[in-house]
């Protein structure tokens, strides 16, 4: 199970690290492939759809990781209200 799990990641975090260099040709390769293995492991895990996660952060902070705007933060723009209410923290 731990194989399969293992190729499914592997595939899935290739074809995103594919999608998020097509959306910002700019970004670093190494940060393109962090990104997409995180977000393929955790969209598997939680059983959402990688490319809409991946396409919100395009559009939230353009793949930065430290953004604040406006009480918003991070690479998906959680803001505090959701912050506060689900016990998250910042890292």
């Amino acid at each position: 199970m731990n194989e399969l799990f293992f190729s499914l990641t592997l595939l899935t975090s290739t074809a995103l690290t594919d999608q998020i260099r097509a959306n910002k040709p700019s970004i670093d390769p190494t940060l393109a492939r962090s990104i997409a293995t995180i977000n393929a492991e955790m969209c598997q895990k939680y059983k959402v759809d990688c490319k809409l996660v991946t396409a919100i952060q395009m559009q939230e902070s353009g793949y930065r990781l430290n953004v604040v705007a406006g009480g918003d933060y991070g690479i998906m723009q959680v803001n505090e209200y959701n912050i506060k209410a689900y016990g998250l923290r910042m890292v």
